[in-house]
């Protein structure tokens, strides 16, 4: 097999074909073995993550302070990323935004107030900072799905972009592992809130992170 070594590619200026580099029907551009760069804007990788179910991706609580959410559950699983200790890891390249998207069920049972959600994100060995514009989440710490109505039960997802914190970590910038994790709030001690899985009835959630060239 030869090597071909260059700099640069660059079509012909004229023709049919003009600033064209073309691969042929049934020829293969086979980049396995290195990286390609995307623009601006394209996307760089995707990675997924399924919580399991069971009382490892259940987190039971009345608790008026940020609790971490669990998500080690029974038939956890994750592509392109690790999960320990209910803490995602990434690894990224340089240059890139993060978009983080939540699927998880909850259950509010009670009828006082409701429950909220955030998310905490910091570059591996640096210090955590919230993904979000609102240090109480998009939802605040009442408002996630839904307020005041008995035994609320819902499927509730939302984005977080690591633009949004990226002047305090470094998240955008920096080329290896990013490390993730969520939070529940609960309003009103009256309440009890039951996020992903449901003793007796198995729930699982999801975790998407799609990197995007900066």
């Amino acid at each position: 097999m030869s090597t071909l070594h260059v700099e640069n590619l660059k079509g012909l200026s004229s023709g049919s074909n003009a600033n064209k580099i073309i691969v042929p029907s049934g020829q293969t551009l086979d980049a396995s073995g290195g990286t390609i760069t995307p623009s601006s804007g394209q996307i760089v990788k995707v990675a997924t993550y399924n919580t399991g179910y069971g009382s490892g991706a259940r987190t039971q609580s009345s608790s008026q302070s940020w609790t971490t959410i669990a998500i080690n559950g029974t038939s956890n699983n994750a592509v392109n990323c690790s999960q320990s200790s209910n803490v995602i890891t990434y690894n990224k390249s340089a240059n890139s935004n993060l978009l983080i998207t939540i699927n998880f069920p909850s259950y509010n049972a009670g009828s006082a107030s409701g429950h909220g959600i955030r998310c905490q994100a910091r570059v591996s060995g640096g210090s955590y900072s919230l993904v979000d514009i609102l240090t109480d989440g998009p939802g605040h710490g009442w408002g996630w799905h839904g307020y005041g109505s008995n035994n609320q039960s819902a499927m509730n997802n939302f984005t977080w972009s690591t633009s949004e914190t990226d002047g305090t970590t470094g998240i955008n910038s920096h080329s290896g592992n990013v490390e993730i994790y969520f939070e529940m709030y609960v309003w009103s001690s009256s309440d009890t809130v039951y996020m992903i899985d449901y003793g007796g009835y198995n729930k699982y959630g999801t975790v998407q992170i799609v990197e995007v060239k900066s």
